[in-house]
């Protein structure tokens, strides 16, 4: 019942920001360590969240129906998420969409 609740909420947030003309944030990083809860990531250069931090911390929380993928350190993911907070553990990404691998979007994505 979670994973059907989870999927649904995850569609309507598709159909709601499908219809919002504001894209979704995200950026594209390189994971620096794995603790209990957060992935740290190190966003590429040419990402605009590079200027609030050098490291951001990314919950393993994931909104996604598909939940946190198989991750390791060193590789590079894509992360949708709603806002960001300094605070004094860092930049934390509050909700998380979503995690890809960087390679399963080669070819998919404009920025």
């Amino acid at each position: 019942m979670k994973n059907k609740l989870c999927m649904l909420f995850a569609i309507v947030l598709l159909i709601v920001g499908g219809c919002n003309e504001k894209s979704q944030n995200y950026f594209i990083g390189t994971i620096l360590k794995i603790t209990d809860n957060y992935f740290i990531v190190s966003p590429d250069d040419s990402e605009p969240i590079r200027e609030i931090g050098d490291m951001i911390l990314v919950p393993k929380e994931v909104v996604s129906a598909n939940g946190v993928l198989e991750l390791a350190v060193g590789e590079r993911i894509q992360v949708v998420y709603n806002e960001m907070e300094l605070t004094d553990e860092g930049v934390i990404v509050d909700i998380v969409y979503a995690i890809y691998k960087e390679n399963d979007l080669e070819g998919t994505q404009e920025k």
